[in-house]
């Protein structure tokens, strides 16, 4: 699950989604302009740092596209992975909340397989290219 995918793209777009959210700036600035900031305050963004990694299962390939990031945060001992979802489907999806668990699962499951088991906060950035106002739910 987290090697590197050295596949091209399943879409047109994931090519230009890699390739500007490889660069820790932009992800740095979409960031700052939606996250709430009591998340902005427990990161550290300047030590983002992009990763091979990619948890995106068969299943979610289907409709994911991943970038993975690492960084710390301002305790200084735990790092915070943060993944870019591109949403691939042009409808909102019934059960988008459990893709998006299957996805945290995936991260954590293969964070708890290594040598020094150090599960971290995966936090989930999803852009939707569809037609249909995304429902907005707490």
């Amino acid at each position: 699950m987290s090697q590197p995918d050295n596949k091209s793209p399943h879409h047109p777009h994931d090519k230009f989604f890699k390739a500007v959210f490889k660069q820790p700036e932009h992800v740095r600035e979409i960031l700052e302009a939606v996250a709430p900031e009591a998340l902005l305050q427990s990161l550290r963004l300047e030590t983002l740092n992009p990763s091979d990694a990619s948890f995106v299962d068969e299943q979610l390939a289907e409709h994911f596209a991943d970038i993975v990031l690492q960084c710390q945060t301002t305790d200084g001992d735990t790092p915070a992975t943060l993944t870019m979802l591109m949403e691939h489907k042009s409808y909102v999806p019934v059960y988008a909340p459990l893709q998006l668990m299957r996805y945290q699962v995936n991260v954590w499951t293969e964070q708890v397989r290594q040598p020094k088991p150090q599960p971290t906060p995966v936090i989930i950035v999803l852009f939707y290219h569809g037609d249909e106002d995304w429902p907005k739910k707490s």
